[in-house]
């Protein structure tokens, strides 16, 4: 139950915990998909984008780590080693009970949490690799294409990136859409 004046939840046990926990999730997300795009590169422009061109039932989002430190990734979190453990088995997990048919990877190749995605996605696991600088002159670094066990996959610039090369990350976000399933 959710006590009002304390803006707290008392659980009663662990399954009771994950359960709040998913349906808050999913009511949080379905707000975000009825949103408007706000101004300027948001995560949740990109989801709506993606609901547009597949539909929004199967589309789901998971955090490479469980919870952010600081609105940052929990890197400078004492617990970090903890943390990590918990987060990829949360994510892989995930990914075994949803199975999705397309898993996007929307954190880029710069950065600290590269290192951690490619430790809990070995690299070395990736086959079927696509990239379209020849056909599309998007490089790689933009978007690439690949199997990682029985999941396609891409991985794309998180939707916030912003910098320099923000039109070359543009690009190759709105060609991953455009790949996608068609409208329906």
């Amino acid at each position: 139950s959710f006590d009002q004046k304390s803006k707290k939840y008392s659980f009663t046990d662990l399954q009771d915990f994950i359960q709040k926990s998913v349906t808050d999730h999913q009511c949080f997300f379905k707000k975000q998909l009825l949103n408007k795009n706000t101004k300027g590169r948001s995560f949740h422009n990109f989801t709506r984008e993606t609901a547009e061109k597949c539909g929004s039932d199967g589309i789901s989002y998971a955090n490479l780590f469980c919870f952010s430190w600081k609105r940052n990734i929990p890197t400078d979190c004492s617990h970090f080693e903890i943390i990590k453990k918990y987060s990829e088995k949360l994510l892989k997990t995930q990914i075994e009970i949803l199975n999705p048919e397309i898993i996007i990877f929307a954190n880029g190749v710069t950065g600290k949490s590269v290192e951690y995605r490619r430790e809990f996605f070995p690299i070395e696991l990736c086959v079927n690799q696509q990239d379209y600088d020849v056909s599309h002159g998007i490089k790689r670094h933009y978007l690439w294409e690949f199997d990682y066990e029985n999941h396609h996959c891409f991985r794309i610039h998180h939707p916030s990136t912003h910098g320099k090369n923000l039109q070359k990350v543009t690009e190759a976000r709105k060609f991953l859409i455009e790949k996608l399933l068609p409208s329906k």
